[in-house]
């Protein structure tokens, strides 16, 4: 099985275009991450990966992500992983960057063909994202957009903080929906955990990152009595989505819930290069 994923993945130029012709095919699934495609055009030189942490999103079609280029998507499993030595988020970063880097790939490998390569990771695929740069070789770069990621954690992850924070019959009804689509609670997820502080900055300054800050008032009233009057969205608080790095080329501020902050960062970027705003001097962007 793992011999036919890797001859899926490294596959022959008729591979590819038998790929092309099946939408949604899974190119590579390991008990730490499931990688498909979702659009794939012959030649193409752009790849948009979208990284996400809600199950419910992976039913979204190209035409619903609008992007240029193809598109895959990336989905991690439930407890991917969890005795890697260094964690799963720089687990699986580490999977994805020896597929990416075109020194160690065969060169059939699909992915050598690419010159340009944005990861839009949603939640704690953030994490992960942030993380690749530190295995890719210098003569491979990325972009990276952090949408809504918990940088220090979410109170969310915390059961002991949701349980002291509300009643038993809401921890049932509402926990137990959230626990299923965000793999809550999660103590690598739990507050003040800087997960950050375990990624290399140098490697990260070759690189191009984009972090999208969501909040919403439009919020369950479970989430509102566990984040107090806390900004968030609905899942992880503002404070927690700012990374504090100076890696950061730009910050963008979105008004959407953690479910709708993707759909809402790929609406910005569509605009931002319609207008080309995103070859103006970086600079904080609040919209």
């Amino acid at each position: 099985m793992r011999e036919e994923l890797k001859n899926r993945v490294n596959g022959s130029k008729t591979q590819r275009e038998e790929l092309v012709e099946k939408r949604g095919e899974i190119i590579l699934q390991t008990p730490s991450m499931i990688l498909k495609w979702i659009k794939c055009i012959p030649e193409d030189k752009k790849l948009n990966i979208i990284c996400l942490d809600n199950k419910e999103l992976r039913s979204l079609t190209a035409d619903d992500y609008e992007l240029s280029g193809d598109i895959m998507q990336l989905y991690i499993p439930n407890r991917p992983r969890k005795k890697a030595k260094k964690g799963r988020f720089k687990y699986v970063a580490h999977q994805l960057a020896r597929m990416i880097n075109k020194e160690t790939s065969d060169e059939t490998n699909i992915f050598r063909q690419y010159t340009s390569i944005i990861f839009f990771a949603v939640g704690e695929c953030g994490l992960c994202a942030v993380n690749i740069p530190e295995y890719l070789e210098e003569n491979r770069t990325i972009r990276i957009v952090t949408i809504a990621t918990p940088f220090f954690g979410t109170q969310m992850a915390d059961r002991e903080f949701v349980k002291s924070k509300t009643g038993f019959f809401e921890r049932i009804k509402e926990y137990v929906k959230l626990s299923e689509i965000y793999h809550l609670p999660d103590e690598e997820l739990a507050e003040h955990a800087e997960i950050l502080l375990k990624v290399d900055d140098e490697v990260l300054k070759r690189h191009r990152w984009f972090n999208v800050i969501s909040s919403s008032e439009q919020i369950s009233e479970f989430a509102h009595k566990v984040f107090g009057t806390d900004l968030s969205d609905g899942i992880v608080p503002i404070d927690s989505q700012n990374p504090e790095s100076e890696n950061v080329d730009r910050t963008i501020y979105i008004t959407a819930s953690h479910e709708d902050a993707l759909l809402k960062t790929i609406e910005y970027f569509n605009k931002a290069v319609s207008e080309k705003a995103l070859l103006q001097p970086i600079v904080d962007f609040r919209g």
